[in-house]
């Protein structure tokens, strides 16, 4: 198993991830929805964040949580829409709102995002992809 040693291995890690996983023409769009990386994507922030809780670095903690908050203005949002709107991503294939809206969540991971932001990103992408938009 690998060990990291230090917050700086977990900050350059996190880096890593958000290329691969977020990057506005990606290598890989599979990265995106694997549940797997979205797990250790959010794990990794979750160690960032505890990191500097446990060393009273209540600001530095503070901001992380902020900037792990997602809206419909981030660039992130966009990514992920934009994905998921190909034809090619299976989102037609998928059989219900539900498993749509799982799928947009593990897309979402490490951000959080509230059930209105995941079901609008349902509705876009649902209208993007119905008849052409």
């Amino acid at each position: 198993m690998v060990e990291l040693k230090d917050i700086a291995e977990l900050e350059v890690l996190h880096k890593a991830l958000m290329s691969a996983r977020f990057a506005d023409a990606p290598s890989d769009p599979v990265l995106l929805g694997s549940p797997y990386l979205a797990l250790i994507h959010s794990s990794i922030l979750d160690e960032i964040v505890d990191h500097y809780r446990r060393n009273s670095q209540m600001g530095i903690a503070a901001r992380w949580d902020k900037w792990r908050e997602l809206s419909v203005d981030r660039r992130e949002w966009e990514v992920v829409r934009r994905c998921l709107s190909q034809p090619d991503s299976g989102w037609a294939r998928l059989p219900s709102d539900e498993l749509k809206r799982d799928l947009i969540r593990t897309c979402f991971e490490p951000f959080r995002a509230s059930s209105a932001l995941v079901d609008r990103m349902v509705e876009e992408i649902d209208h993007e992809t119905s008849n052409d938009g």
